[in-house]
This record gives structure tokens, C-alpha cells and sequence, in this order.
């Protein structure tokens, strides 16, 4: 319950913040931005927790809408929240304190362990939007400072997801109350980040109440000394250094956090910490090399965990990793190949998430867009883009959500070779979105030009470098280059079966071939045969050997990988075909124990055989997948080995 005043210090209320910011981030979710928007700002003054709904809300229009104006206003909100839920921790401070240049707040002396961990999660949250909010730019000097921002929301996660895991074995100990998703959560620590929680608790019936002294020497501070604390008749040996775990020890009984309260923190800062643990898992391992230098210990099953934990709980953000999780099952694993077999698995979790949400949550378009997701990659076209439908009527007054669902929408019509239907909302992305018009764009002229409309592709794929404007943007350096291409082509050249071949290239890179119906990729097959231009020969097989690897058709796969392999060497041929055939080939090499050494020798190769190539750093998260998969899974005999070793027998 918050009791806060007004500005002015006149206007004194009590309200249940907790139930009313979740009911807040449900209104958002629900298609009521506006009154979630109303909601929070009307009460944001009062409390540290509407404060904070009331950033998220306003970071959300940002991050959608990418308006400079929008973002500006965000940052400043979200610098505001963290003023309201400063406390005098931190280097900085305390050097401020006690040279007298900041003199302790009553309101800071006056915080509970309980409002004192929720503070300090609302500042690591900020931090983390902040450096999204930051990225965005994506400018050199905004990628240092976000990433230094990013480190200062990682340690607070960090720091205090100890503080309440140590906390909620505390409390556990003294009052005999479970604490529900504890016991996950404290599995989830990585190694060497356990030690602060015990795991054989003391017994309650020993008569004196001793601190062991490996924790009296730690740096904890607390508001009473170690001598004052009452008995209780209990014997804690817990060794921590956690200043929560301090203060709840100098605490009676009937005033600890209630286990309503920590099942909350619990699910608060498991939101945080392991959306830092899923995320970063998932950047190209060269990369994650550097950011474990930097401090960030990350492991993608402590991030779900986690997630799962923060889902089921009565925070503000339950939703929030509710969708999180839809995101990695959905989006992530999907076009990363993050499953490496597992596909099915996550589709069955997602569905049952969206299953367990579906009286909550209606008509949420952002709930529908998942849902659609979820029927389009089980190649349920027809009833995917129904879904879709439902969700662009359901969000018709939110610009962003919309452009989401009409990609979507375009997207599954190019699934199904459906060109005319396509063109239409790319060429509304192409105008409205402010993410990439060079990429809609490059999709609106392969639309012209797989219908037979040449002149009209030819004029907007002249126009896709003018759209470019992220120099360094994997994704706008493709389509520049791919349109620069075919501009050069000649027109001999520039014909509809050059311009389909791109469009099915577009369709193997993100990784959608394989929710395509069985006669729409027997229709590609024979588009894949119609290739006469020499610089396109090596794609077309690459393409050809995927599709009916999709097909179960796994020695012409095999030959058609194997032909794009060998032709890639060819003069005037595209770069990321050698190092994408060497990936399909190991993948295919992989599924039998006899060609087990070959798969993963093709993998290596895929990853350090080859650089600067198109998407290079998407090859190398879905190789790394798959290595990483390799590790956990056994590798079976081949049974002619075991046929032998029963006849020696």
C-alpha cells in the first residue's frame, strides 16, 4: 500500500500501487495505451512503482515509433523515476555523504528492506531503458555510452538478485513460510554466484542465535548491532553479505517483507536479470568473448528461468516476461535456429503461454500477433493471417502495433508467392515505418518484379540507396547492394525469373522457407530451375538444396549443397553462399552418427572459414547454436560399430 503527498505537499493518498500498476500494464497490453498512459501519470508522483509504469509506457512510444521527440521525452521521464527512487547507496554517494555535500533524506532512513530492493530494481529497470533508448541512435559515441549504461543496470541486477534470493532464504528459515518460485531461482545462479545462500539450512530448535563470522567480517551495514538481535531461539548460519538479509535480522518477526511481498521482488528483479541473460546469450560469440570481459556472466537457461519465475508473479512486469518468453519462442528461435531440433518444444510452450493468457488478455494485439506467429511457423497460413486480421482491428488506433501486424501480413503473402497482395503492405511500410525504408523498399520492387512488372522494379530499386540511411546496417548494406546489382545487371538480365530468385533469397536468409506450404515450395523448386544467370547459379542451388532438405528429399539436398559449394568459387558469385552451403551441409551431416566428425568439420569451416560476407554474424549465432547443442546431446554409435562388438561377443 503507498501513502504519498502532492508537489505541493497539500494532497495526502493511499492507494495499493502493486495492484494498480499491474493493472496499468494490463490496460496497455489490453489496446488501452491511452488510459495506461492517464493511469500511470496520474499517480506517478506518488509512487516509485507508477513512476516507473509511467517510463515503461512512455519508453514503449519511443522504441516504436523511433521519433526523436518521443525518445527525448522518455529519457527525461525515465531520469525523473530514477531521482524519485534514489537512496544514499553507491560509490558516489556515500563519498557525498560523508563529506557532508548530501545530507541523508528522512525518507531514505525511514525505507523498509522491502521498498529499499524495489527502488533499486526501478533504477537497474531505468538503466536498462535508457541504454535501449540509447542504442537506438545507433551511432559509435551512442553504442559506448549505452553499453557503459547497460553495465550499471547489469550490476544492479546482479547485486540485487542476490540480495533477494539470500533475503527470501532468510526469511524462509525464520518464519517456516515457502516462498513460491524461490527454490527455481536459486537454482538459476550461475556457479560461483551461490555461495551467499545456504544450502542446508540450520536447525530452528538450537538456543542462541549466532552469526557466523565469516559474515560478521563482511562489509554489510546494519541499523543495529550484531549483539542487539533478539534470539528468537534460532541459529542462522547462512553465511551473506547481502545488506538486506542485515537489515531484515535486526528486524522482528511480524515486520519482515510478507511472502506475498518477496514472491514479488522475486519476480521484479527476475525480470531484469534474466531478460540481461537471455539477450546477451544470444550476440555472435565473438562478440560475447568481449562482454564477458566486461563483467557479463550470461547463460540463455538461467534467462528463461527466470522469465518464468517473473511471469507467474504479481509484479508489474509479469506480463512483460510473459511476452519476453513469446519473443524467444517465436521470433528469436525461429529466425536464429536457436532450438537446433528443439523447434517443436518451443512451439508447444508458446502455445500453452498464449493458452494460459487467452482469458486475460482477448483481444490483445499484441497477444494476436504472437498467436499468429505461432499458426504461421506451423505453416497455418490461411488461419494465421485471419489472426493477424483480428489483431490490426484490434489495435487501430496504435500506428506501431498496426505496422507490426500489416508486415506480418505482407509477409505471410510472400510465403505463399502471393506478389500483388504483398506489394501493398510493404509499399504502406515503405511510407508509414520509420525502422528501415530501404528494406521495404528492396521488398516492394521484388513484389514489381516477380509479377513481370520490370519498369516499376527497376524504378524502385533505384530508389532503395536513397532510403539507406545506417551506413553500417547489415541488413540496408544488403538490399543497397543487392539493388545496385541488379541495376548493373544489364537487360538481358533484368527479367522476372532473376528478380523471383531474389525474392526466394530473401525467404531462405530469414529463415521462412521452412513454414511454407508443400506445394508453394514445389513451386519454388521449379522457379529455382528457371535460373540462367551464370552470377546466380551457386544460389540457386543453395536455395534448391534447402527445399528439399524441408522436403525430406535429403540426398538431393545433399547434392544441391554440395553443386552451390562448388560453384560459389565461380567468378562473380555471392559471397555468403559458400560459408550458408557449408552450414546446410553440416547440419545434414549431423544427422547420422557415421558423418558426425564430417558435420561438425563443416560447421568450423562455416564459422572460421569464411568473413566479411552478407548476414555474417546471423551464420555464426545459428553455427554456435548448433555447437552448442552438439555439447549437450550424446552422440550415438553407429550401429554397424554395435552390430560388431554383439558378434565378437
Amino acid at each position: 500500500m503507498a501513502e504519498g503527498f502532492a508537489p505541493n505537499g497539500l494532497e495526502q493518498i493511499e492507494f495499493d500501487d502493486v495492484r494498480l500498476a499491474l493493472a496499468g500494464i494490463n490496460l496497455m497490453l489490453n489496446n488501452g495505451f491511452q488510459e495506461s498512459d492517464m493511469l500511470f501519470n496520474k499517480y506517478r508522483q506518488y509512487s516509485p512503482l507508477m513512476s516507473a509504469g509511467a517510463s515503461f509506457v512512455s519508453t514503449m512510444h519511443a522504441v516504436m515509433t523511433f521519433e526523436e521527440e518521443k525518445i527525448s521525452a522518455a529519457m527525461q521521464m525515465l531520469k525523473s523515476t530514477e531521482h524519485l527512487c534514489a537512496t544514499d547507496e553507491g560509490f558516489l554517494e556515500s563519498i557525498k555523504n560523508k563529506l557532508g555535500n548530501k545530507p541523508a533524506t528522512t525518507q531514505a532512513v525511514q525505507l523498509t528492506v522491502a521498498e529499499r530492493l524495489e527502488r533499486q530494481i526501478i533504477i537497474g529497470d531505468c538503466q536498462l531503458y535508457i541504454a535501449m533508448l540509447t542504442f537506438i541512435k545507433q551511432e559509435l559515441s551512442s553504442y559506448v555510452k549505452g553499453g557503459w549504461v547497460l553495465r550499471k543496470a547489469w550490476k544492479i541486477y546482479n547485486r540485487v538478485y542476490r540480495e533477494v534470493t539470500d533475503l527470501i532464504a532468510y526469511c524462509e528459515w525464520r518464519t517456516g513460510q515457502k516462498v513460491n518460485g524461490s527454490q527455481s531461482s536459486l537454482d538459476s545462479l550461475p556457479d560461483g554466484e551461490q555461495d551467499t545462500v545456504p544450502r542446508q539450512l540450520p536447525s530452528k530448535s538450537q538456543s542462541s542465535y549466532e552469526i557466523s563470522r565469516e559474515a560478521a567480517k563482511s562489509n554489510v551495514t546494519t541499523s543495529a548491532s550484531c549483539e542487539n538481535i533478539s534470539t528468537k531461539n534460532k541459529t542462522w548460519s547462512g553465511v551473506s553479505k547481502s545488506k538486506s538479509v542485515a537489515m531484515a535480522m535486526a528486524t522482528s518477526t511480524e515486520d519482515l517483507p510478507s511472502t506475498d511481498t518477496l514472491e514479488r521482488l522475486l519476480g521484479a528483479v527476475s525480470f531484469g536479470y534474466g531478460l540481461f541473460q537471455l539477450t546477451i546469450s544470444m550476440i555472435p560469440p565473438s562478440l560475447l568473448k568481449i562482454v564477458n570481459m566486461l563483467g557479463f556472466r550470461v547463460e540463455r537457461d538461467v534467462g528463461l528461468k527466470c522469465l518464468k519465475t517473473a511471469s507467474k508473479s504479481q509484479d508489474m512486469k509479469a506480463p512483460l516476461a510473459t511476452l519476453s518468453l513469446l519473443w524467444y519462442h517465436l521470433v528469436a528461435t525461429p529466425f536464429f535456429a536457436l532450438g537446433s531440433g528443439d523447434a517443436e518444444q518451443g512451439l508447444r510452450e508458446a502455445e500453452k503461454i498464449l493458452r494460459e493468457n487467452e482469458a486475460t488478455y482477448p483481444t490483445s494485439a499484441l497477444f494476436l500477433f504472437f498467436k499468429g506467429r505461432l499458426l504461421r511457423l506451423r505453416c497455418q497460413v490461411e488461419e494465421s493471417l485471419a489472426v493477424y486480421n483480428s489483431a490490426l482491428e484490434a489495435c487501430k488506433d496504435q500506428r506501431e502495433i498496426q505496422l507490426l501486424c500489416v508486415y506480418e501480413i505482407s509477409w505471410s503473402q510472400l510465403l505463399r508467392l502471393n506478389f500483388a497482395e504483398a506489394l501493398s503492405g510493404f509499399q504502406r511500410l515503405k511510407e508509414e515505418s520509420r525502422w528501415s525504408q530501404c528494406y521495404y523498399a528492396y521488398l516492394s520492387a521484388i513484389c514489381y518484379g516477380a509479377q513481370g512488372r520490370i519498369n516499376e522494379a527497376k524504378d524502385m530499386f533505384k530508389q532503395v540507396p536513397k532510403f539507406s540511411q545506417k551506413k553500417r546496417n547489415p541488413l540496408e548494406l544488403y538490399t543497397v547492394r543487392k539493388a545496385q546489382q541488379f541495376m548493373k545487371a544489364g537487360k538481358k538480365h533484368q527479367t522476372k525469373d532473376y528478380v523471383m530468385l531474389l525474392g526466394l533469397e530473401v525467404l531462405y536468409l530469414w529463415r521462412a522457407l521452412p513454414t511454407c506450404a508443400t506445394d508453394d515450395l514445389q513451386n519454388m523448386l521449379q522457379e529455382c530451375g528457371k535460373v540462367t544467370d551464370q552470377s546466380l547459379i551457386s544460389m540457386g542451388f543453395l536455395i534448391e538444396g534447402s527445399i528439399h532438405s524441408i522436403l525430406g528429399n535429403r540426398d538431393e539436398a545433399m547434392t544441391c549443397f554440395e553443386a552451390a559449394l562448388a560453384k560459389s568459387s565461380s567468378p562473380h558469385q555471392e559471397a555468403h553462399v559458400a560459408p550458408f552451403s557449408c552450414y546446410e551441409l553440416g547440419v545434414l551431416y549431423l544427422e547420422k552418427p557415421e558423418t558426425h566428425d564430417q558435420g561438425k568439420a563443416m560447421l568450423i569451416k562455416a564459422k572460421d572459414g569464411y568473413k566479411d560476407y552478407d548476414f555474417e554474424n546471423r551464420l555464426r549465432i545459428r553455427v554456435h547454436a548448433v555447437l552448442r547443442h552438439m555439447k549437450d546431446v550424446p552422440v550415438e554409435q553407429p550401429e554397424v560399430e554395435e552390430e560388431k562388438e554383439v558378434e565378437d561377443d
